[in-house]
């Protein structure tokens, strides 16, 4: 199986991306950022941020699954096989991740994908 790394400079682009779209939902709603916002914020250009994403919804999905993984991951990195204790473990870390944000989602992503909500 080949080994493929990816570019550090990928890695650190998403990052400033992720980083700057949670900081501009601790000052406003979801559905009042712009892509605009977001670049200015990570300081880089709109052009870089669609070469690594397609909108903010697509951000934003990125930003909810790699917060589930490392939370998986970092619950599991103890545990040398899958096992009864290791499936609960990743369930009660799911609704451990469910119960922090339900507020979160609820109050600014399901607005701005529904506005019949509105």
């Amino acid at each position: 199986m080949q080994n493929t790394k990816v570019d550090p400079r990928i890695i650190r682009t998403r990052k400033l991306l992720m980083d700057a779209f949670t900081k501009l939902t601790q000052k406003k709603g979801f559905k009042d950022i712009t892509i605009k916002d977001i670049t200015d914020e990570a300081n880089i250009n709109r052009a870089t941020f669609y070469s690594h994403f397609q909108d903010k919804y697509d951000l934003i999905d990125a930003g909810i699954t790699k917060e589930i993984l490392d939370s998986i991951v970092k619950h599991w990195n103890h545990f040398n096989r899958l096992n009864k204790k290791t499936i609960l473990n990743i369930f009660l870390t799911l609704t451990e991740f469910h119960t922090k944000n339900t507020e979160y989602i609820t109050h600014n992503v399901e607005r701005a994908w529904n506005p019949l909500i509105q």
